[in-house]
């Protein structure tokens, strides 16, 4: 991760945490508020309003800073880059997997198939001792 994009997930938690501190939050619909008597419908209708407000207001800085990040060549082809190696590892994990899949399942069928002889024989090792002890 590049230094530049760690400082911005910085900013960007610092105002999350910002954003969520109910003073803060109070105090900008204080001054947003043009009635400042609060009565219990209008915190109500206040606190729903602040979460969509800060939510919106997340949601724009985060978009502003990806555009700007994004805006630089060089920035978007190593994140290209990062990406594309990141999902040729994930592809290969999944392929492991897949691999190690189908072995199992072989190799369970070919104990299951030598169970079931196993079986098949013991049971007419027992129907012959039965027939043995009835004679």
């Amino acid at each position: 991760m590049s230094c530049g994009f760690a400082l911005f997930l910085d900013k960007l938690s610092f105002l999350y945490v910002l954003l969520k501190n109910p003073i803060f939050t109070k105090r900008i619909w204080g001054f947003i508020s043009s009635d400042c008597r609060i009565n219990k419908q209008k915190i109500k209708i206040m606190s729903s309003s602040s979460g969509k407000f800060s939510l919106g207001l997340l949601l724009g800085a985060a978009l502003g800073a990806a555009a700007v990040y994004f805006s630089d060549k060089e920035k978007r082809e190593r994140f290209s880059d990062d990406l594309s190696d990141g999902l040729n590892r994930a592809k290969e994990g999944v392929d492991r997997a897949k691999d190690s899949l189908v072995e199992r399942y072989y190799e369970a069928k070919d104990r299951y198939i030598k169970c079931g002889e196993e079986l098949e024989e013991e049971t007419e090792e027992l129907i012959n001792e039965i027939e043995e002890l009835a004679d």
